[in-house]
């Protein structure tokens, strides 16, 4: 039986970079901010690791490098203790041991146990820093901008009661490709399963993903649970509905609190640059 549901929890916490604190000195400085480094060695790991073009991987190493020195600024900290707790909070929501989900880790994204302790510390820390910016500052969703978010996004809220699918899993992701490129394709390697998926049963994050795909279409290629790669065949979508402004009511409050969140967060990290003394030393060619 796959685990679809496991791989969308757990996948929310690897969007988060590993604290630049780990950077190493190779090849040089590139960028100093307030005297702290960002070496060539980082910013062309970036380039590769996220695929991105130069000017792009540099905009978010200085966004990061500009949250640790605040971070240091106010002397916020994550402790051993509060990192074991997400941990635990993890594994108990994906009904695991410990040592289960540190196995999970390892096996979906190759990770150990002290690199994901890392990034769970690094997660909390930004999390502590910026309520620490905008806790004061973002009210919560009038009546009014609530229900102009749900009037401009109906389509947020359209969803069916469950999803029909295929879910298509294999080693090798080329053999996956090849099985949504031609679905006549035929590979022992990539084993298949017919699901019926409740819509309100599953992770927001895979009903959602769910959600954008046509019918007759895959979805995009996620890691699997045991390391590997899967896919999901849309193969109908049962009583599309859209929820009522009153039962959306606190997942549009979320989302309208989570913009306003957003945007004074970018606005002070905006004032916050054009105010640091940032020194570019050189960067690597595009």
């Amino acid at each position: 039986m796959f685990k679809p549901l496991l791989l969308l929890t757990l996948s929310t916490l690897f969007t988060l970079s590993l604290n630049a604190n780990n950077s190493k000195l190779v090849g040089g400085v590139a960028i100093l901010i307030k005297d702290q480094p960002i070496t060539l060695y980082d910013v062309k790991q970036k380039m590769a690791n996220d695929k991105m073009a130069l000017n792009d991987a540099v905009e978010i190493l200085i966004r990061e490098k500009l949250e640790e020195v605040e971070a240091k600024k106010r002397k916020l900290n994550v402790t051993n203790q509060e990192v074991y707790n997400k941990i635990g909070e993890m594994a108990k929501q994906n009904k695991m041991t410990i040592s289960q989900l540190y196995e999970a880790m390892q096996s979906v994204r190759g990770l150990s146990s002290k690199q994901l302790k890392e990034r769970i510390k690094t997660n909390a820390l930004k999390e502590k820093l910026f309520n620490a910016i905008a806790f004061t500052e973002v009210q919560p969703a009038t009546d009014e901008e609530a229900l102009e978010y749900y009037t401009i996004n109906q389509d947020k809220f359209r969803h069916p009661e469950s999803f029909s699918i295929i879910t298509y899993q294999a080693k090798e992701k080329e053999v996956l490709v090849k099985k949504i490129q031609n679905p006549m394709f035929y590979s022992p390697d990539v084993k298949s399963e017919n699901q019926t998926i409740v819509y309100k049963e599953v992770n927001p994050r895979l009903a959602e993903l769910l959600n954008e795909t046509k019918i007759s279409h895959f979805t995009p290629i996620v890691p699997s649970p045991d390391g590997g790669h899967m896919s999901f065949f849309i193969l109908d979508k049962v009583n599309v509905t859209v929820e009522t402004f009153e039962s959306a009511r606190r997942q549009i409050d979320n989302d309208v609190m989570g913009k306003k969140r957003n945007q004074v967060l970018n606005d002070y990290f905006a004032r916050l640059r054009l105010n640091s003394d940032i020194q570019m030393i050189r960067l690597p060619k595009n």
